[in-house]
């Protein structure tokens, strides 16, 4: 059982797992963290389906075609998963004018 009263943030993957290796509590990680070769810790699938936000930062205006690419690959699974598009990335693809 864990026990909710004593929460703990940690700002990097490392120190989260260090700290579950040190028995002071568990940890919910993206899937590729498994790859990482700890083996002094146990990894096990949640029930249920979990997502986390990603940011993308870029400089204002930016001419980069990499960043074009990457954008609109990230737009084409907004749009095979069905999501709604956030404006920035709507306004980047000149799909929105404000």
């Amino acid at each position: 059982m864990v026990d909710i009263n004593h929460l703990m943030e940690a700002r990097e993957f490392q120190t989260a797992l260090g700290l579950v290796a040190a028995e002071d509590g568990v940890c919910i990680v993206p899937a590729a963290i498994h790859v990482m070769g700890r083996r002094d810790i146990v990894f096990r699938d949640l029930a249920q389906r979990a997502v986390s936000p990603i940011i993308i930062s870029h400089r204002k205006n930016d001419p980069s075609a990499h960043l074009d690419t990457m954008i609109r690959v990230i737009a084409g699974l907004y749009e095979d998963w069905d999501w709604p598009m956030p404006a920035g990335m709507m306004r980047r693809r000149g799909l929105i004018d404000f």
